[in-house]
């Protein structure tokens, strides 16, 4: 600011030169020379001053003279004081030096963020870095780094059929106290990236390394693939002149009789012929009771004859399997041992059915087993319809 109001004094010191040549030219208002001058009422010229600068003076009220040179003040080193204020400023709004808006050091205040010393009044955390924004530290919930450095996988809801096959990922966070991505500040996705979405047979398996969907044939049951529910038995017929009417139920855990009307065939007489059975231990018809997994049930074998076949049962076996193979091992199991012929288990029935006209019912007897020392058995009547139904305790399905 000091050269611009040196450049003015400059100025007005050369437009006093030129106003000062032309007043000598025709004369000013004193009229050392006697001459006569003309000038506009209350106009001002610039005028030159003895000390070098130039001032200001008027023309009279009548116009035919100037008023002496006004050259105000001057400041100590030599500025034009064009308002006459004792420090010589101009005082618009400017101080000694200038300063619009200025304290004692001359720092500029508009904002107050310079102290006495020039230091910045703002105390800034940090400069740069991933973590560093505006002068301050980001808090530890912002993701510094999108590569990840951990999965986790899980199926979503449950690990069963028609489940969702998910990872989510650890990633580095800032710490909130450091410009560096912290390298030991690790968190955790709050959401699960599906991978795939497993159908109703399809269940949901996960490990460390992966997850996704593994098709299941038989749907899935607690968790994993069914293999299956299939109920095995053994038998053996002898004395046949024809095969006995043999049935094969099943019933709610409700009903202990099988007439009334709530229970289903689950094979019917031919196909429960079976003539590996006859007169040796064969394995009999396989049952596919998969539809009734996880509830509690009765089972039932229906004998319906008049004079035809002796039969024993024996090694009633429940697997999860779709195998028809004899099972490596059962889930429930009933060989009719444990009693005293010709006793049955506990919870074991025999019922009879709605065209029973003989003294014959289920029992246990020792003259034929698979597996010592009893078996289940039925025997024909010569004369009389033996229509009887071999109930089972209530069992609960795997």
């Amino acid at each position: 600011m000091r050269s611009i109001t040196t450049q003015f004094g400059i100025l007005l010191f050369v437009t006093a030169l030129a106003a000062l040549a032309a007043a000598c030219s025709k004369g000013d208002s004193g009229g050392d020379d006697g001459g006569t001058v003309s000038c506009a009422p209350g106009a001002s010229e610039v005028c030159l001053c003895g000390n070098g600068l130039s001032g200001v003076h008027t023309c009279n009220d009548v116009g035919d003279g100037w008023d002496a040179c006004d050259c105000g003040s001057v400041d100590a080193d030599g500025d034009a004081d064009s308002d006459g204020d004792a420090d010589g400023d101009t005082d618009g709004d400017t101080d000694a030096d200038a300063d619009s808006d200025s304290d004692a050091d001359g720092d500029t205040d508009s904002d107050s963020d310079t102290d006495s010393d020039g230091d910045s009044d703002t105390n800034y955390e940090c400069s740069t870095g991933d973590c560093c924004f505006a002068g301050f530290f980001r808090p530890g919930t912002y993701l510094c780094d999108t590569d990840s450095y951990a999965a986790e996988y899980a199926c979503s809801g449950t690990d069963d059929c028609g489940a969702i096959a998910a990872v989510r990922y650890q990633h580095r966070h800032c710490t909130g106290s450091n410009a560096v991505c912290g390298a030991d500040n690790l968190v955790w996705d709050t959401e699960w990236q599906a991978i795939d979405y497993c159908s109703s047979y399809e269940l949901c398996v996960h490990d460390t390394d992966t997850a996704g969907c593994q098709y299941c044939d038989l749907g899935c049951v607690d968790g994993a693939c069914s293999q299956g529910l299939t109920l095995h038995f053994r038998e053996y017929i002898s004395a046949i002149t024809n095969y006995g009417a043999h049935y094969l139920m099943i019933g709610p855990e409700t009903s202990s009789d099988p007439t009334d009307g709530s229970w289903i065939t689950l094979a019917s007489y031919t196909a429960m012929e079976n003539a590996a059975a006859d007169g040796a231990w064969a394995q009999g018809y396989v049952a596919d009771i998969n539809t009734y997994s996880g509830q509690n049930v009765r089972l039932a074998f229906r004998y319906y004859a008049v004079n035809m076949d002796n039969w024993y049962i024996d090694d009633l076996c429940i697997a999860e399997t779709t195998d028809t193979d004899w099972p490596v091992s059962c889930s429930v199991a009933q060989t009719f041992d444990g009693v005293t012929a010709p006793a049955l288990p506990t919870g074991w029935l025999s019922v009879d059915g709605d065209y029973d006209t003989s003294t014959r019912v289920f029992a246990t007897t020792t003259s034929a087993y698979n597996s010592s020392p009893n078996s289940a058995y039925i025997g024909y009547d010569s004369a009389y319809t033996v229509d009887q139904y071999l109930v089972s305790p209530v069992i609960a399905l795997p």
